[in-house]
């Protein structure tokens, strides 16, 4: 797994996102700009997309890279313009709204991504976004569930 800044230069952060486990995922504040790859596996995260600027991406896609929450909070909560591409977000769980993926400002451009098996205690079991604009390309939201209102 590498993190390419937009200013140059790679950072291996392998060690960093493959030490989180199901009941302990790795809790990330990504506050520069830059892409973040996902080689193939599993990684258990909880991430915030602090600053614009920031692409997760899978190496190979979807079905061979999974960032999953532990059931321990939202995989991925999202402040600022962003993209996500290649990835499946699972076992997010909120006390609140949005389990796999809160967008609370900015645009974010999610493609050929998966939220499944995601849970929120009130709205947005997969996906929640407020004071946000989100575009939605070749996702599949499915297996997610609220309890307030939209799985």
């Amino acid at each position: 797994m590498t993190f390419a800044p937009t200013t140059g230069g790679r950072q291996d952060r392998s060690a960093v996102y493959q030490a989180g486990s199901a009941t302990k995922p790795v809790l990330q504040t990504l506050s520069d700009p830059g892409t973040l790859t996902f080689c193939d596996g599993t990684y258990y995260v909880n991430l915030a997309l602090r600053v614009p600027g920031i692409v997760l991406s899978g190496l190979n896609g979807r079905d061979t890279t999974l960032l999953d929450g532990g059931l321990q909070g939202t995989v991925v909560t999202v402040h600022a313009d962003a993209q996500i591409s290649g990835l499946t977000l699972t076992h997010g769980k909120s006390g609140d709204s949005g389990g796999g993926l809160v967008v609370l400002g900015g645009k974010l451009a999610v493609s050929n991504t998966r939220l499944d098996g995601n849970e929120a205690t009130s709205f947005g079991g997969g996906l929640y976004a407020q004071r946000a604009t989100v575009t939605l390309t070749k996702t599949e939201v499915a297996g997610n569930k609220a309890h307030s209102g939209g799985g």
